[in-house]
């Protein structure tokens, strides 16, 4: 390893409030077209400063290694085992929002434990949604100049960067057993199935390589149990998860990124015109019904008398099944939302196999949306905060407004809380607008998991044939899914940055 020493020996070192700084910058040099690269192509992969504070400093390619035994993490390990813990060592992730996830992943994978890490992000490509949330939005010129002075004006940025805590989720999908999952190849650009990956359903992007298939082609309704197509991915998500016409525009963007971030913003917006021309089958048509399970203590003052019970399912929505709603629904954006009759029939749905579900006299019904969004961030789409200019817009109808949807109507968002936001949007029109105006989503739900979102089968008035998803900007086709779930995971510690002090928002380096 290549190691220099910036810094110059001090009375300080001898103090015993002296403390040296472990910082690593875990670069995916592919990010933001190549321009991450800008830290590894230096050739300086260890340097120590001591101005403005004193810091050791540790530059990583992230893609070398394996899963669980890179070098980078392995280095981070042992300086945890080795300090008293009084201090956090610094993870910063140098590439897209995929590149923190990939951060958080490998030391997971490496044992280490995330109560001695904090993470921080330079960001580089077109979304960025994490760093947005975060307030670290600038991308950077060359760090290296200049006797590193820029590169100590970051490190100051994040000694003195307030830390906040950040929810992780577990998404698992899960598809019937002539079912399957597709995605787009980031090297070929093509279509090509997920298969089982050394009997590890975890989604891993390298499991893609060697196994194209033209999707448009083949779709194999025969697949024996045995077959090494995945029934089941799970995804970690930071970000977001959502079904609907945005994971189409998604899945055609994938198809034909660049890398130039200026033409894939254009590319974007031209995938969108063709999808809101394209026929889209509404998520409200997909869907069966979406619950969360309840505990004890939410269940102690229910009427039905279910404390003895742990794994009962609520219901959050039901599809009508009956309704045909009118095809320009972009009317309903801000209309005024309209009670259920007191004699109108709700379709009553199956136990499912494992635990029973509390169905209400008239539960909640979908109004009509094209796309159906689980935000875990004040940002979606490059920088939206769609949770919060969507207030008081309800995307669900009800018999009898509750305190509890009365508050989810009115609440704020906050990261860190170990909740979660559902939002709906009417039309991939809604969803476009929401750039230039504000409040076009409609709020449905915000608590706790785990949550279920059931999809329709063979049996139903409608059989969900396919679904297009997204784990935060990762894109997937679902052929004949089942279900998903959103579980909590864990907390991570993350930096947060000050927009209104250069030290944090990075805005000192110049274009």
């Amino acid at each position: 390893m290549n190691q220099i020493d910036f810094s110059s020996k001090s009375s300080d070192e001898t103090n015993s409030n002296y403390y040296c700084y472990s910082i690593f910058l875990f670069v995916n040099p592919t990010s933001g077209g190549n321009k991450a690269s800008i830290f590894t192509k230096a050739g300086m992969e260890m340097f120590k400063i001591s101005d403005p504070v004193s810091a050791s400093v540790y530059i990583y390619d992230i893609r070398d290694g394996t899963k669980g035994n890179k070098p980078g993490f392995l280095k981070v390990k042992k300086i945890i085992e080795k300090s008293d813990g009084s201090m956090p060592v610094y993870i910063i992730a140098a590439g897209g929002d995929g590149t923190v996830m990939w951060c958080v992943n490998e030391l997971e994978a490496t044992g280490i434990n995330f109560e001695y890490v904090v993470i921080g992000v330079i960001p580089f490509g077109t979304g960025n949604d994490f760093s947005r949330a975060l307030n670290w939005t600038t991308i950077l010129d060359n760090p290296f100049d200049n006797g590193l002075a820029r590169f100590r004006s970051m490190i100051q940025g994040w000694i003195k960067a307030e830390i906040s805590e950040h929810d992780i989720w577990t998404i698992t999908a899960t598809v019937d057993d002539y079912g399957s999952f597709y995605k787009i190849d980031s090297y070929s650009r093509k279509k090509k199935v997920v298969n089982i990956n050394n009997n590890n359903t975890e989604y891993n992007n390298d499991q893609y390589k060697d196994n194209e298939i033209n999707i448009n082609n083949t779709l194999n309704f025969d697949i024996p149990k045995t077959s090494n197509i995945a029934k089941k991915l799970t995804f970690h998500m930071s970000n977001y998860f959502s079904v609907g016409i945005e994971s189409r525009i998604g899945i055609g963007f994938d198809i034909n990124r660049t890398k130039n971030a200026s033409l894939n913003k254009f590319r974007y917006g031209i995938e969108g015109i063709k999808s809101t021309l394209k026929r889209t089958t509404a998520v409200c048509d997909l869907i069966d019904k979406c619950t969360v399970v309840v505990d004890n203590n939410e269940t102690n003052n229910d009427t039905n008398n279910l404390a003895n019970n742990p794994n009962k399912e609520k219901i959050i929505f039901v599809t009508d099944k009956r309704k045909k709603y009118s095809k320009n629904i972009c009317s309903c954006i801000n209309s005024s939302i309209d009670n259920i009759s007191a004699n109108q029939e709700i379709e009553e749905f199956p136990l499912t196999p494992l635990s029973s579900i509390i169905v209400e006299d008239s539960p909640p019904i979908l109004l009509p949306c094209t796309s159906l969004i689980f935000i875990n961030i004040p940002s979606f789409a490059s920088g939206n905060d769609i949770w919060k200019y969507c207030k008081g817009n309800c995307g669900i109808k009800y018999k009898w407004k509750s305190k509890e949807i009365e508050s989810m109507l009115i609440s704020k968002q906050k990261m860190g809380d170990g909740m979660i936001e559902c939002i709906s949007f009417p039309s991939a029109v809604s969803i476009g607008l929401e750039m230039a105006v504000k409040g076009n989503g409609r709020r449905i739900f915000q608590g706790k998991g785990p949550i279920k979102l059931y999809f329709r089968q063979k049996n139903s008035h409608s059989t969900c044939r396919k679904v297009y998803f997204q784990v935060d900007g990762e894109y997937v086709i679902a052929y004949y899914p089942l279900y998903f779930e959103i579980c909590y995971k864990r907390k991570i510690r993350v930096l947060l940055g000050n927009l209104g002090k250069s030290s944090s928002t990075l805005n000192i380096f110049k274009h």
